[in-house]
């Protein structure tokens, strides 16, 4: 598959979805001015911020509540009691050295679960409040294609 200037997964991903709303538009008829006016009238969220929503989702299941449980660790919990963090900071445990090892789910999430507040985590750990509070939390700072950059 040859994408030229589309480089990234996301920007490919992205422009399909883009191509497919642009369709949808012009088969009913209806103006189409851009993908993120297309998505903010459809009241719906970008590729790049679901799947940012699902890896964090991913990433509590797997390192808080175990619903998840793989063979060899990505994460692991750093100590938090020196400084002003929530209990659940991780480090990566695969190297974050190109393009491609970028893209690993592990280096993909881990400046974002690392940011979020305290107030994030339910005190009794539970996955559909943290999926919640995630899908209402603001999390556009952490996406690289915004309308100023697309």
């Amino acid at each position: 598959m040859r994408r030229g200037k589309y480089s990234s997964n996301v920007t490919w991903f992205t422009f399909v979805l883009y191509w497919n709303m642009a369709l949808v538009y012009k088969k009913f008829k209806m103006p189409y001015l851009s993908y993120f006016e297309a998505l903010e009238e459809c009241d719906l969220k970008s590729l790049e911020h679901r799947r940012l929503c699902i890896d964090l989702i991913f990433t509590y299941k797997l390192m808080v509540t175990k619903e998840i449980i793989i063979d060899d660790p990505i994460f692991e919990f750093l100590d938090h009691s020196r400084l002003r963090r929530h209990r659940y900071y991780l480090k990566s445990l695969t190297t974050n050295s190109n393009k491609l090892s970028s893209q690993i789910l592990s280096n993909r999430v881990l400046r974002c679960w690392n940011s979020l507040s305290d107030l994030m985590f339910p005190v009794k750990p539970s996955t559909a409040v943290f999926k919640s509070r995630i899908y209402k939390y603001n999390l556009n700072h952490f996406l690289s294609l915004n309308p100023t950059n697309y």
